[in-house]
């Protein structure tokens, strides 16, 4: 069977953190168990994940990834992984001069302690595999995965983490192993450096004039995509409002150049929270911002800007508010979690075992008449209460709106031109209502599945029939997953007392050490008129800026005529979507 892969693109501190949520969340979702049947099976891992052999002959399953941050943001983790360790004792005989450098020594979190726990329990195991090989020969195998559940069950249990004054960077949550080709780290800019900020466009696009910074990420991304039997594109996750900006550009033309024919989803990271009230930083990530997108879109199939706020511009917008949320919206490990969860669910159409579509599918359909900027939004988690079922809870919304929009602008207000909803971890002994039928709409009481359902949904609430061209009609497209999204260790605490740990409204609420294991989410990929809201404010910024008054985007090769043209580029964009 084919297996479609896709490479993904991490590119900068933020979009890492997004990415550490998303990778750890299809990893809670792996099907160990090799008795289970084939209809267990819903999602295909081997999308997104690379099988290989370490040096020992051992299996690893690792992300199909490449992420690019800075100098001293990995923290406790090794570029080059554990995965692949050689241990060599050998002298080493130096004549010449010794000059002794010291570093911090920064002690792993508690979360990070456990795994290594595990992974030293999962190595015995296979250090004890000889041992089984009389047993197997005899015809009474032994289930090793079955086996590594419990073994990590016993080793993390039923612990309650709470890492929020744990983690500073994102390597501190990361619960998979990487590739050793994965980890792209720029030496030439410090993390969190305030002397020399990376917050630059022409900084990030000005590294790889380098030859070797060039070459390298040319290499790790033809390993990636050489070893594809039938590589469909790539996702790209960008912090598009400083340097990073400026690599994303860079790759998003090398890949342009090398994949023509490949799609190319493309998510705009911003925090939810301004790292910087200062206004000249605020000027750059607006500059930076608009020379981004402008390239994005370009050079890329689809670009979903992302961020929990209503407003990225001046003044920036409040954090956005979830019914059913309690997050913190300055820690980039609460709010990272949310977007992650979102496109977790939102890919799932062309992540699935039976039936996927394909990412072009996607991108192609959507940047129809030149729109090439979509929204996300999600319901986190669906509002579903315990006792009540899916018809139940849609008839008691009456007509409302269940999401909430990830993408700045994106209010739900305006008909979207095209949509991919996502339905997933509704059990189908809840489908049905339990009330009298004569209480319900006539249609709905009528409907059997899932699938029927949330069609009549998003048909009703986004009319597909012309009727005239003051009434414009949405393209509709709908997906029903049963698996919900599994939010355990490392996820944040985030939810409401309300949310039940199975993810279901509660009147009972959860204690403050219980967290939640699962939650249904519903999400709405969507091209709507109000991208080209959120194109037209950045166009409005960014048009006030002199540039002439801020040298280092000058110095950093940018050109007066450049600039100019990303403007009339941009303005172009939004026109697209009157």
């Amino acid at each position: 069977m084919s297996l479609r892969e896709i490479v993904t693109l991490q590119v900068g501190h933020y979009s890492n953190f997004v990415g550490t949520h998303w990778w750890n969340l299809q990893e809670a979702s792996f099907v160990y168990d090799t008795k289970s049947s084939p209809a267990d099976k819903e999602i295909n891992h081997d999308v997104l994940f690379r099988e290989g052999r370490n040096l020992m002959g051992d299996v690893t399953f690792t992300p199909r990834l490449i992420s690019v941050d800075l100098k001293d943001s990995l923290n406790t983790l090794r570029q080059e992984g554990t995965l692949y360790d050689v241990k060599l004792e050998e002298d080493v005989n130096w004549e010449g001069d010794v000059t002794l450098h010291n570093s911090i020594f920064t002690p792993k979190n508690k979360f990070l302690q456990d795994l290594e726990k595990e992974d030293e329990a999962l190595l015995s195991d296979g250090n004890n595999l000889e041992k089984t090989r009389d047993v197997e020969e005899a015809g009474d195998t032994p289930d090793k995965n079955v086996a590594k559940n419990e073994k990590v069950e016993q080793i993390f249990g039923p612990k309650y983490y709470n890492l929020d004054s744990e983690v500073k960077v994102w390597s501190d949550f990361l619960r998979i192993h990487l590739h050793p080709r994965s980890l792209n780290i720029v030496q030439e800019y410090t993390h969190n450096n305030p002397v020399e900020p990376f917050d630059i466009y022409g900084c990030g696009e000005r590294l790889f004039s380098s030859y070797s910074q060039r070459t390298s990420m040319e290499d790790q991304i033809h390993f990636f995509t050489e070893e594809s039997d039938n590589l469909q594109g790539f996702h790209i996750l960008s912090d598009v409002y400083n340097g990073f900006g400026g690599i994303t550009s860079w790759i998003s033309q090398y890949l342009e150049e090398e994949f023509p024919n490949k799609g190319t989803l493309t998510f705009g990271m911003h925090p939810a929270v301004p790292s910087t009230n200062h206004p000249s930083e605020s000027i750059h990530h607006v500059i930076t911002s608009l020379l981004s997108y402008d390239k994005l879109t370009s050079m890329t199939s689809l670009v979903v800007p992302l961020s929990l706020t209503s407003r990225l511009w001046k003044p920036p917008g409040a954090p956005l508010e979830f019914h059913h949320l309690n997050y913190k919206p300055e820690l980039f490990y609460h709010t990272s979690a949310v977007l992650a969860s979102a496109l977790d669910t939102a890919s799932l159409p062309y992540r699935l075992e039976s039936n996927p579509c394909r990412l072009s599918d996607i991108t192609h359909s959507f940047h129809h008449m030149g729109r090439r900027v979509a929204g996300l939004s999600a319901s986190l988690p669906f509002p579903m209460p315990s006792s009540s079922t899916l018809v139940d809870t849609l008839v008691s919304r009456q007509g409302g709106l269940l999401w909430t929009g990830l993408t700045p602008g994106l209010t739900g207000n305006a008909l979207p031109y095209m949509q991919s909803v996502v339905l997933r971890g509704i059990p189908d002994a809840r489908v049905k209502s339990g009330k009298p039928l004569q209480e319900l709409p006539r249609i709905l009481s009528q409907c059997e599945k899932k699938e029927e359902i949330l069609k009549l949904y998003i048909t009703e609430m986004f009319p597909t029939t012309l009727n005239t061209e003051m009434f414009p009609t949405t393209l509709n497209a709908g997906c029903i997953v049963r698996e919900p999204c599994k939010v355990g260790t490392p996820f944040p605490h985030i939810f409401s007392p309300r949310v039940s740990s199975s993810g279901w409204l509660s009147d009972t609420l959860r204690s403050d050490q219980t967290g939640v294991d699962s939650v249904p989410i519903m999400t709405s990929l969507q091209n709507s008129p109000e991208a080209g809201t959120f194109l037209q404010e950045l166009h409005g910024e960014a048009k006030k800026i002199n540039i002439r008054k801020h040298h280092q985007f000058l110095e950093n090769g940018l050109e007066e005529d450049d600039f100019r043209e990303s403007l009339e580029h941009i303005q172009t964009l939004f026109q697209c979507y009157d």
